[in-house]
């Protein structure tokens, strides 16, 4: 990676978490439950894995988010690494506006077939490592003109319905909670499908 995309890596992940997550942390007008706050502080460790680079270079991928106010529509990225398998979704413009939704895997390889996810939290991996049963877990964030949220997921599943040696493609809905300048609002649904194709971490 050349010195002009790590700058431009850093400066997208910078603006996508320098608000929302902290202030959600310290905000005064919301509440978060000390759960809710580790999943919030951990799914920023998967932010790394968001790159406007190389989502112009996708090429045949897409995914399409749906929200209730709107639709995001962007490229769908499978990466497999010694830290895990990750599903990014993403869009961005030339301005580093944009979107990138993260689902992670940290079991076997991904079959065909439906898959859960769960809020992120250190006991939910840990039980996840003994006991050998896997679900996904996220990072989402958006900033946009008006809008510099994430999502916090709490419950929702993902389901593979083609895997190829190219990639694979499916359909997801996940639930929880956004959190935007330290205000909170939940119920927020997103929902959507994807057709990704395999690339290098």
């Amino acid at each position: 990676m050349s010195r002009v995309q790590l700058i431009c890596r850093a400066a997208l992940l910078l603006a996508l978490l320098s608000s929302p997550a902290a202030a959600a942390a310290q905000a005064g007008g919301a509440e978060f439950l000390p759960a809710e706050v580790e999943a919030m502080q951990m799914a920023q460790e998967m932010s790394f894995v968001c790159n406007p680079e190389r989502h112009r270079s996708m090429a045949g991928s897409e995914s399409v988010i749906r929200r209730a106010s709107d639709t995001l529509a962007g490229t769908a990225a499978l990466l497999q690494s010694a830290e895990g398998t990750f599903l990014v979704l993403e869009g961005y413009d030339e301005n580093m506006a944009g979107h990138c939704l993260v689902l992670a895997w940290f079991g076997n390889t991904l079959e065909a077939g439906r898959y859960a996810i769960r809020q992120l939290s250190s006991a939910a991996m840990e039980e996840e490592t003994s006991s050998g049963a896997h679900s996904f877990f996220t990072f989402s964030a958006v900033r946009a003109p008006g809008e510099s949220s994430i999502l916090v997921t709490q419950s929702g599943s993902l389901e593979i319905l083609t895997r190829t040696t190219a990639g694979l493609s499916g359909t997801f809905r996940l639930t929880g909670f956004a959190v935007e300048g330290g205000e909170r609002t939940d119920g927020i649904v997103f929902e959507g499908s994807f057709t990704a194709l395999e690339r290098e971490p």
